[in-house]
């Protein structure tokens, strides 16, 4: 079973993307995967700002297969806890695949932000998934629990889910030799 980790990025009270990654979460879970929500948030909260790698995060991520990032945007831009978590971590990441959801209060559901990880990730040595899931007015969208208010987006989903699966099974065995 493949294990897949959903970053939460946001660290702001009331966030939206709590209740789209949780989601997510258990979306990818009745996919089949194993799935790990890890918030930001908490993983930021004892690790000091001068320190470049997060030991809590370098564990985290060594035993996923994959990952979700699930980011809003902030002034056309991810959060710098977003950055600050991804770049806590290096060699966890080669051959693994990532998978971005942009959530926002807006129309346009993150896409500046989730454009902008693509480069950081690709950078970092993951494989970005092509498919993504967007999340424009996030508060109308899904419910804080997790449950998904506007059901257009379910079929989207079930093609994200199902591709980030596909590059997890694919890149599992693969070697560059």
């Amino acid at each position: 079973m493949p294990h897949i980790v959903v970053l939460l990025g946001s660290t702001r009270h009331g966030r939206a993307s709590e209740g789209v990654a949780r989601y997510i979460t258990a979306q990818l879970q009745i996919l089949g995967a194993s799935v790990t929500l890890v918030d930001a948030l908490e993983i930021l909260k004892n690790h000091p700002l001068t320190e470049t790698d997060i030991p809590a995060w370098m564990e985290i991520a060594s035993r996923a297969d994959g990952f979700v990032v699930v980011s809003p945007e902030y002034n056309h831009g991810y959060p710098g806890a977003v950055k600050m978590v991804l770049d806590g971590a290096y060699d966890e990441y080669e051959k693994k695949p990532v998978g971005f959801v942009g959530v926002s209060s807006g129309p346009f559901g993150g896409i500046r932000a989730i454009e902008q990880l693509r480069q950081v990730c690709v950078e970092l040595g993951l494989v970005a998934v092509h498919e993504q899931m967007l999340f424009g007015f996030a508060k109308k969208a899904v419910a804080p629990d997790g449950t998904l208010l506007e059901l257009t987006h379910q079929p989207r989903m079930e093609i994200f889910g199902k591709a980030l699966l596909n590059w997890v099974e694919r890149l599992t065995n693969y070697k560059i030799n």
